[in-house]
């Protein structure tokens, strides 16, 4: 599958199900709004990548991580990690306390199908809800952080 085959398929899925999106061409990435009961502004992008071919969805979560919690906020992402076992990278950037989701699809010498598609936004959006219910569960005064973090890696 050619990296052009590859975008031609992301958007037909969007367009067949009716997703609003915003197209950066040069890019070659979708950024879509979702709605959400955990998070006020849940955006995805989708990017359509070339050498490595792969398809990468990326999802930021919409708090911040304290300067003052940012070990903790490490150690935090290093469990979330360990629970996917790589199938999700959750990203942070330690300066500014921010975590990315993240999930790429290979397409190389394989043909992708619009269900994978469809199943790495979902994972994506999932997986954000429930790293923003982490870091409010993490940032609560009421929370022992150990025991959570303990709890999180059961």
């Amino acid at each position: 599958m050619t990296t052009q085959e590859a975008f031609d398929l992301v958007k037909h899925v969007l367009d067949a199900d009716q997703m609003k999106y915003h197209l950066e061409e040069e890019k070659r990435s979708f950024s879509m709004a979702f709605r959400s009961e955990v998070m006020e502004n849940l955006v995805t992008t989708v990017f359509v990548m070339d050498g490595p071919d792969a398809i990468v969805v990326l999802s930021n979560l919409g708090t911040a991580i304290p300067e003052d919690r940012r070990v903790e906020g490490a150690l935090l992402v290093n469990a979330l990690n360990y629970r996917r076992m790589g199938i999700i990278n959750h990203l942070y950037d330690i300066s500014d306390g921010r975590i990315t989701v993240a999930m790429n699809q290979f397409y190389d010498s394989s043909r992708l199908e619009e269900d994978a598609v469809r199943s790495l936004v979902g994972t994506v959006n999932e997986a954000v809800e429930r790293a923003e219910l982490s870091v409010r569960t993490m940032l609560d005064p009421a929370t022992d952080f150990t025991e959570f973090l303990t709890s999180l890696l059961k």
